[in-house]
């Protein structure tokens, strides 16, 4: 399903476009918001490419004969859910949903982490650069995957990152992507996620700001996904 924020979307949020590692590595040119600020868009990388090719594998490879699954043959084509459900393998190996609440902003260091949770086999936490990574003012946010002992380990992930206020959590702001995370590139996410100052500050009379007196939850929503090479 789709996570969406519970305050109309900006322009700057439906731009807003996953780049990159922590790292910021350029592998592609600059794109702009309706201010001209914020957006970096880059070309397909690594992780981009596999998680394609793994869809293809996955569903869109024909096969010689089409066998009818039992109890299937009976749903309408125009029974959408079901029969996508009937006829489509769930590709998601496990969910999950986390959530860092943090209580004094300025007190952060210049790289903050979460605690450490677990899904899909992996330990992850929540990467965060309050003060920006490359750019000063701006908030970056990262998941990162832990791995595990082995030299060639990879996680492919969608997630969404999110802060909300700590008062009213469905007031809040997001950006989502997917990701094959392994050794060499082990957190991706958005390097110029928000200007910090719109972040603690209200857009509108009696609107709340997303950090307010210092605090906000910062969650993380996972769907690790089954990697068909195993």
């Amino acid at each position: 399903s789709n996570v969406s924020s519970g305050s109309a979307q900006t322009k700057e949020e439906e731009a807003r476009t996953p780049i990159v590692n922590e790292a910021g590595v350029p592998v592609g040119g600059y794109g702009a918001d309706q201010e001209g600020q914020y957006i970096e868009i880059k070309f397909p990388t690594f992780g981009q490419a596999q998680m394609q090719q793994m869809f293809q594998q996955m569903h869109m490879q024909p096969t010689a004969e089409a066998e009818a699954s039992p109890g299937t043959q009976n749903i309408s084509i125009y029974d959408a859910e079901n029969f996508a459900d009937a006829h489509m393998e769930d590709i998601v190996f496990d969910r999950k949903a986390f959530f860092w609440k943090i209580s004094n902003w300025d007190k952060l260091e210049r790289r903050a982490t979460s605690d450490v949770f677990k899904c899909g086999g992996f330990a992850w936490r929540i990467l965060l650069r309050p003060f920006g990574s490359s750019h000063k003012g701006v908030l970056s946010l990262f998941l990162e995957c832990m791995g595990d002992a082995s030299e060639d380990w990879r996680g492919m992930c969608r997630f969404v990152l999110a802060i909300a206020n700590p008062n009213d959590a469905s007031h809040n702001t997001h950006g989502a992507a997917y990701h094959c995370f392994h050794r060499s590139n082990p957190n991706w996410g958005f390097t110029r996620f928000m200007k910090l100052a719109d972040l603690r500050t209200a857009a509108a009379p009696g609107v709340r700001p997303f950090i307010e007196d210092g605090a906000c939850t910062i969650a993380a929503y996972l769907h690790v996904i089954k990697d068909p090479s195993q």
